[in-house]
């Protein structure tokens, strides 16, 4: 091929390159510019960084405290009634796998992956005991074939599509009452998937696969006040050992659809839905 068209072609992979990554770099700014405006309007403080140390504060809870190269990024927080964190997480680990070339010899290499999170923690400075409920999935059934089984409630299509656990099934049973049944199996048709967990004073959600924008943020607050608010109150007072906290709905529900909006591609909506 001529050398001066292998140049014309070069140059244009690279200007399309630089062009791609200016246009990233756009809508990533136009993404925390629409943090920190939802922020302001809910009442949060946004920051890009983590000036509040989120690493030590919640060590050791889900994945945070893994790994080496840990921090805590975009973070929105509010103070009342009681602090709501909603923060990205990142950490790396050295992983080993074995490679075979196409002689057949093997040989085991050693490389640093990064793992990529995504948290909303309430603390909700309660007593409960630790309960853990999500989606049920078809590892979840088979461990109950062999006897591994959760708790079952009194909805069998309830008891189908969610997995609970807890170390305390009288109070799994005050938590999950009919009414908060019947308010989770309703976020199906909305395609959001709840996760949570109780315990350690704190209400822990995972929502890595909620896209981070404002909209995915205001569906996460409103599943976790959702959840909380429906908790009965003699339940705050004889396990949490203190007054019901009350968490502010969003007032504007978010359409589903709108969940996947213009933005990070990395998770879209396909992702959120119910499994």
């Amino acid at each position: 091929m001529n050398p001066v068209i292998i140049a014309v072609l070069v140059m244009l992979v690279v200007a399309a390159i630089v062009f791609a990554a200016i246009g990233a770099a756009a809508r990533n700014r136009e993404r925390l510019s629409a943090l920190a405006n939802w922020a302001a309007a809910n009442g949060f403080q946004f920051s890009e960084g983590d000036p509040y140390n989120l690493d030590g504060r919640f060590n050791n809870i889900a994945d945070i405290g893994r790994g080496h190269a840990r921090y805590a990024y975009e973070v929105l927080s509010r103070s009342d009634p009681v602090p709501i964190w909603m923060f990205r997480y990142q950490y790396r680990t050295w992983e080993t796998r074995t490679v075979t070339d196409s002689n057949g010899n093997t040989r085991t290499e050693t490389y640093e992956e990064t793992h990529y999170r995504s948290y909303l923690i309430v603390e909700l400075q309660a007593a409960f005991p630790k309960l853990f409920i999500r989606p049920e999935n078809f590892f979840d059934k088979m461990a109950g074939f062999v006897g591994f089984d959760d708790i079952n409630f009194e909805s069998e299509e309830f008891s189908r599509r969610f997995y609970c656990k807890s170390d305390n099934r009288e109070f799994a049973y005050a938590v999950i009452h009919p009414q908060m049944m019947e308010w989770m199996l309703s976020l199906g048709a909305s395609h959001l998937r709840f996760e949570g967990q109780l315990g350690d004073g704190l209400f822990i959600s995972d929502i890595t696969k909620m896209p981070e924008r404002p909209e995915a943020k205001q569906a996460a607050l409103a599943m976790a006040a959702g959840f909380i608010n429906r908790i009965p109150p003699f339940v705050w007072q004889d396990d949490g050992k203190r007054d019901a906290v009350k968490l502010p709905e969003p007032n504007a529900p978010v359409a589903p659809g709108s969940l996947g909006a213009a933005g990070d591609s990395q998770r879209d909506l396909s992702r959120v839905k119910q499994v």
